[in-house]
């Protein structure tokens, strides 16, 4: 004897309603959905860009604001989104603490790095060392400090 197929699916029915309490299901859908949507934006905005400029200085001027370097790094592309590096140093950094400077980057960093590393206390020094001797003339200063600063 064979059952028609829709009393199959209301059979099928029934024991999911019973099994599963759909409200809880539900629920957990419209609680964890936005829970995994600002983590996957949060991964996906901190992250540099593939477009990361290596050893090419990025110059923050004296009295930038959070604003401004937010915007002159999105223009940079040294991140991919101003308005989450400008949230990421007012919540979770000083943006008095903005040094002004030149910033040369020989590995991409994530929104947080630089976000740390423009407000950092001691920024890491790229200082080069050079050394000229007596009689040295003003071009072969200019030509050594070509081949050695960026």
């Amino acid at each position: 004897m064979k059952i028609p197929f829709q009393h199959q699916l209301k059979a099928i029915w029934r024991v999911l309603q019973r099994d599963i309490s759909w409200k809880r299901v539900s629920a957990g859908v419209i609680v964890l959905g936005p829970v995994v949507v600002a983590i996957l934006t949060v991964y996906i905005l901190s992250r540099a860009p593939s477009t990361f400029p290596l050893n090419t200085p990025v110059i923050i001027e004296k009295g930038a604001t959070a604003s401004d370097v937010a915007t002159l790094f999105e223009e940079e592309e040294v991140v991919r989104s101003s308005t989450f590096l400008y949230m990421v140093i007012v919540l979770l950094h000083d943006p008095a603490e903005i040094k002004a400077g030149a910033y040369v980057f020989q590995e991409p960093h994530d929104v947080f790095g630089i976000a740390a590393q423009i407000t950092d206390e001691n920024p890491p020094t790229q200082n080069v060392s050079l050394t000229f001797f007596e009689g040295t003339t003003a071009a072969h200063y200019a030509h050594t400090a070509k081949k050695y600063l960026p």
